[in-house]
């Protein structure tokens, strides 16, 4: 049997394109967080007041969680790409902009691009989900940050394309795993089990690639469909 793990990842990744329930309750955790931090209904009122701030009836840190999610979400961005070192209570600081992505190597292009942010020093501030690019909190977003990953494969999605009927897709994807119970494979699984090549001259143990690559009957197969 394939891991749990391995299952449930996307089809382009050698899965089978399911959610593993564990990550899909911890991306709702993530929206409950999200919700707690930016709604001011009288549902979240009533869910942290009794308890401090910070806290919630279900047990759970905002600040723990938030720290969490800030950890993850800024994996991989550059240090130096912080917009406080960059603003100012009026407004953007030009010449701090261009000396420090100089620095490192930024296209002035790109600095230009910031100051034409437009920014207004009144307005409220509101906190952005930095995985969309609109800002809102999404729970795919989420999914997608904590999820299982493997490795993408351009022969996952040619057996998965949208002309292949889905039993042959998935007797595909257990062949490329090595999931097809052949004599070898149940051989390996200790149980005792008598094999030969049924459609051979010679005989031996039957192997996945005999069946389905090397075997003389197999054989004339592909050659039939090459010419």
């Amino acid at each position: 049997m394939d891991k749990w793990k391995d299952v449930c990842r996307p089809t382009s990744e050698g899965g089978l394109g399911l959610r593993c329930m564990d990550d899909t309750v911890e991306a709702y955790s993530y929206k409950l967080w999200w919700r707690f931090r930016e709604q001011n209904s009288l549902w979240v009122q009533q869910g942290s007041s009794p308890f401090g701030e910070g806290c919630s009836r279900l047990g759970l840190s905002a600040k723990e969680l938030s720290d969490g999610c800030l950890e993850m979400a800024r994996e991989g961005a550059p240090d130096f790409a912080r917009v406080e070192d960059f603003w100012s209570n009026f407004g953007w600081m030009e010449e701090e902009i261009f000396d420090m992505l100089d620095e490192w190597g930024v296209p002035r292009e790109v600095c230009e691009e910031i100051l034409r942010v437009p920014a207004n020093s009144w307005a409220k501030d509101i906190t952005c989900w930095a995985l969309t690019p609109h800002g809102n909190f999404t729970v795919a977003s989420a999914w997608e940050l904590i999820r299982h990953r493997g490795e993408k494969l351009e022969v996952y999605d040619l057996i998965w394309g949208k002309g292949i009927n889905p039993t042959i897709s998935v007797f595909l994807w257990r062949l490329l795993d090595n999931r097809i119970p052949v004599d070898a494979k149940v051989q390996w699984r200790r149980v005792s089990l008598a094999s030969k090549w049924r459609c051979c001259s010679s005989s031996n143990v039957e192997t996945r690639l005999h069946l389905f690559l090397n075997g003389e009957a197999t054989a004339a197969v592909w050659k039939h469909f090459e010419r």
